[in-house]
């Protein structure tokens, strides 16, 4: 089966890549002119004097190599001489997209329909600014008149259809796409708002009876369909019948844009089409003009080759085919690749450029807060929620900046003030806050009543957590197949889904529950031993020993935890990028800061503990095992305070230890205790259970995952053990457990270091990139 090139009712959902609350269909992810807007369909009906019809060619030109301004000029020039000129004011609409400039496209908009209030044109880019402005009910009152004059118009049916998700009338949605003719654009819509609803093998199956039926039936299959197919079959562990279906339908890549080179490339990669990538990649390398997205996505994927010299190669070649108004972005985040953060922004803050793209002030944000810079973010956000006004990215972003730095209710009246509070953006961004910042009964809460589908506000993780977290158990078992299903990528990641952390933890209700309704089994468990063996239980003996949840970081000036900083990084030396963020804890007045190598980690061990204890460490199944072993060791031996690498400090670390007497832990919002951040003094008790269980663990080979084994589960094991033991009065004199959103007020953790895109990264879950790819990057840069 081949594929049709393009369809244009299959661009009737145009919208902005960030705009994936109005998608129903995939869209292009660019912001060129509409791939179905010609020349011809610009002017070839307007009645216009040659030499205006041609200063308009030359200004398209100028628009699709990205030359704003002198497209501009022109649509000014032909204003001044015609102020009503159609051609003229869909350049400047047309160029304020491209830009990316809302604000700008409005204006044009509200400009353009003085003069033609009933052309469907610009009405039509009304509704797409509208939808990009998180104003859908303004942009579905449009809408209605639009399909009201043209109730056949399937491209109408289907933004229509898209209007109405966003504002909340999913029913309405799915009724337009049944009763519309059932062409291959709705179809895939209908697949679109399937998908969104969590109906993934639904959305599959229907597309599957386009993809795989055989070609002289349905005749070719529009790229559109085989990429959104392809994409079903990555998200539901089905990867040869993607990866037939891509071989099916030969796609010729050079004869594509850049918005298909980039639909066509991911899929290709991961579903091991090696030959369409490479031939993918190298028309990228041969198209004249790309987006951001696509340029940004091959340097990410060939920066995980882990050879800085090749990454940089490819930035430099990309560099000049990226459209000219996001060329400012696309250095801003690929120096965040190469470098630092804090390079990155001094890099970008010091670039002399002509004013600021949106999104190069997005790119600049985001290296802001990848730097920790916290007052200067906020500030720099607040500016640019002035000058975009209509732009809710920017709003998006001053909230997420918010809840990063340990200020969520901050964020949460951020979003109320927000023109855009009732969008399905905002509605998700706040149950996030309220998740992440432990308040699970509003979260919810808001879940329940929102009139938003659930599956489209809460990924998959938050609503099994929010279940574990609120001891929903049944519904979190409940769900876990179609958990499982959402969170793997491929087939290899759904087959080994049970070592996952949430696999893990499933596992661990599954069998609590089991145990809970057959006490008397004891083979299976000892019911009097659920806390040391199981995360569920202890997380339950957590909750009702210890209830209180903090609001502020409380201060103590009786605290015995000493002023020594630890820190682990198996191999010397120390990465650059990770070494600059090693350095904001070095900065501690008063401190002192050590960092150990694996060397130094088996002296240590060998010295304070023994050999069980080094055995045990070489024992460890991974670098983060052996890390997590070595921290406890660490603090129970010596006391201190034990930080992640990639973990910055951003404030005062005297205030944490301040907070506690004689140990200072934190909790994740679904009630396990973190372990990236600990403060203890030397000899802690609950510290010495913590150590025991992992050396047991680690000699025992147990095959639980990391997370269980000595990670956050063995944490939250220990500290329960050592509650019931001690009685949570006893326990509040030495020891303090806070919600981790406030150690976020003092310390940046998971920084985004450079090191963790690559394939020598622990947590990594792509493979090596394919020889064919390799050699065709070769070729080109």
């Amino acid at each position: 089966m081949g594929y049709k090139k393009h369809d244009p009712a299959l661009h009737a959902a145009d919208l902005h890549p960030l705009a994936d609350e109005t998608r129903i269909l995939p869209s292009p992810r660019t912001s060129f002119p509409e791939p179905n807007t010609s020349l011809s369909d610009d002017i070839g009906t307007i009645p216009e004097r040659p030499t205006a019809r041609t200063r308009i060619g030359q200004a398209r030109v100028h628009l699709a190599q990205g030359r704003l301004s002198a497209a501009r000029r022109v649509a000014r020039q032909l204003l001044r001489k015609s102020p009503s000129s159609k051609s003229a004011h869909l350049l400047k609409i047309d160029a304020a997209k491209a830009e990316g400039d809302l604000d700008k496209m409005l204006r044009c908009c509200r400009i353009a329909l003085r003069h033609h209030p009933d052309d469907r044109t610009f009405l039509k880019r009304h509704v797409y600014a509208l939808m990009q402005s998180a104003r859908p009910q303004k942009a579905l009152a449009v809408l209605e008149r639009l399909c009201a004059e043209a109730p056949g118009d399937v491209s109408l049916m289907i933004r229509k259809a898209g209007a109405c998700r966003a504002v909340g009338k999913v029913k309405t949605a799915r009724q337009i796409l049944d009763q519309a003719p059932q062409t291959t654009p709705v179809i895939l819509a209908q697949a679109n708002l399937e998908e969104q609803e969590g109906n993934r093998t639904l959305a599959l199956e229907r597309l599957a009876k386009i993809v795989e039926a055989p070609a002289e039936k349905v005749g070719k299959s529009d790229l559109a369909v085989v990429l959104k197919f392809c994409s079903l079959c990555l998200l539901t562990g089905k990867a040869e019948r993607g990866r037939r279906a891509l071989n099916d339908a030969a796609i010729k890549p050079q004869t594509l844009a850049s918005v298909d080179l980039e639909r066509t490339l991911h899929p290709a990669l991961k579903l091991g089409a090696n030959d369409l990538a490479a031939a993918a990649l190298g028309a990228a390398f041969s198209t004249d003009v790309i987006s951001l997205s696509l340029a940004v996505y091959i340097l990410r994927t060939v920066h995980f080759m882990g050879r800085p010299d090749v990454t940089e190669r490819t930035r430099k070649r990309l560099e000049p085919q990226v459209f000219p108004a996001h060329r400012a972005a696309f250095r801003i985040r690929s120096d965040l690749l190469a470098m630092n953060a804090d390079a990155a922004t001094v890099r970008a803050r010091s670039t002399q450029t002509a004013q600021r793209t949106s999104a190069a002030a997005r790119a600049l944000a985001g290296a802001l807060l990848q730097a920790g810079t916290y007052d200067l973010l906020l500030r720099y956000l607040a500016f640019c929620r002035r000058r975009w006004r209509s732009d809710p990215k920017f709003a998006i972003l001053h909230a997420e900046a918010l809840a990063e730095f340990g200020q969520p209710q901050a964020a949460l009246d951020l979003i109320e003030r927000t023109h855009a509070k009732n969008s399905m953006r905002m509605v998700s961004l706040k149950l996030k806050i309220l998740y992440n910042s432990g308040r699970l009964a509003e979260a919810s809460r808001l879940l329940r009543e929102t009139k938003f589908d659930p599956h489209s506000l809460a990924p998959p993780k938050m609503r099994l957590f929010l279940a574990i977290g609120e001891d929903r158990m049944d519904d979190a078992l409940d769900m876990a197949p179609d958990i499982a299903s959402e969170i793997s990528k491929d087939h290899s990641v759904l087959s080994r889904f049970s070592t996952t952390h949430v696999g893990a933890v499933l596992n661990e209700a599954k069998i609590h529950r089991f145990a809970s309704r057959h006490n008397q089994v004891s083979s299976v468990v000892d019911p009097q031993s659920l806390d040391r063996s199981f995360f569920v239980p202890a997380k339950q003996t957590l909750d009702r020993l210890w209830p209180q949840i903090a609001d502020s970081i409380p201060t103590t000036d009786h605290s015995q935890i000493p002023k020594q900083i630890w820190q682990y990084w198996d191999r010397v030396p120390v990465p650059d990028a990770v070494s600059e963020t090693m350095a904001s804890w070095r900065k501690s007045s008063g401190y002192r800061h050590c960092v150990l190598s694996r060397k130094d980690a088996r002296d240590f061990l060998r010295t304070e503990f023994g050999s069980a204890h080094v055995k045990a460490f070489n024992m460890a199944n991974s670098v983060t095992e052996e890390c997590d072993f070595l921290r406890l060791c660490l603090l129970f031996a010596k006391g201190g305070v034990y930080a992640d690498a990639d973990d910055r400090l951003i404030g005062d670390l005297e205030r944490l230890r301040r907070a506690g007497r004689g140990l200072l832990l934190f909790r994740e919002p679904f009630g396990a205790i973190a372990n990236n951040l600990m403060l203890s003094r030397p000899g802690h008790p609950l510290m010495q259970i913590a150590v025991n269980m992992a050396l047991d663990s680690l000699l025992a080979r147990e095959n639980d995952s990391t997370w269980s084994k000595t990670g956050p589960g063995l944490m939250t094991r220990a500290a329960a053990i050592y509650l019931k033991g001690t009685g949570s009065e006893e326990a509040a004199c030495d020891f303090t457990l806070l919600p981790q959103y406030l150690g976020r007020r003092v310390v940046q953790f998971h920084v985004d270091l450079p090191y963790k895109s690559t394939g020598s990264y622990w947590n990594s879950t792509k493979g090596a990139l394919p020889s064919i790819v390799t050699q065709t990057l070769d070729r080109h840069i």
